[in-house]
């Protein structure tokens, strides 16, 4: 980008907060999501009980859901153990993403003690009384706009 804003350059600066927090809360979403999806579809797959037909197994390694739905067309104790593994690989899944989603908040954490202990609470960023300005500015010129429509 040389000439034109890119990234969150392009975003103004009181919306640029909120954007990455919508950005980290979506990239964390799908990447914990797939890890997820990946600990129970390897656990369903390994775990499958013998003679379970091609279908159903395909259905239960899809989601905990199909899995739920096939195990009640199973003859004999095969549903009850095919719901077994996949409640059991869904929990193993959530258990790991959570003890992922740990870790990373404490490093978070660390990271941000580090970086900001010298920082003394209250105290803004070097551009935060400029786009105080900037706002202050707006809103006299917004209620200038007001004042002329109703004066008319």
């Amino acid at each position: 980008c040389q000439d034109h804003r890119c990234g969150l350059d392009a975003v103004p600066r009181d919306n640029t907060a909120v954007t990455g927090a919508e950005l980290g809360g979506a990239l964390g979403i799908s990447i914990l999501g797939s890890i997820g999806a990946a600990v129970y579809r390897s656990g369903v797959a390994n775990g499958l009980p013998q003679g379970i037909p091609a279908e159903a197994a395909h259905a239960a390694r899809d989601t905990l859901g199909g899995a739920v739905a096939v195990a009640g067309q199973l003859p004999g104790g095969m549903g009850t153990e095919l719901l077994d593994v996949a409640q059991r690989s869904f929990v193993q899944g959530m258990h790991l993403v959570a003890a992922i989603s740990a870790v990373v908040a404490v490093v978070v954490a660390i990271v941000g003690l580090t970086v900001f202990r010298h920082v003394p609470a209250g105290q803004g960023s070097p551009h935060e009384e400029q786009f105080r300005e900037e706002k202050q500015g707006a809103s006299v010129i917004e209620l200038g706009i007001e004042e002329e429509g109703s004066a008319a």
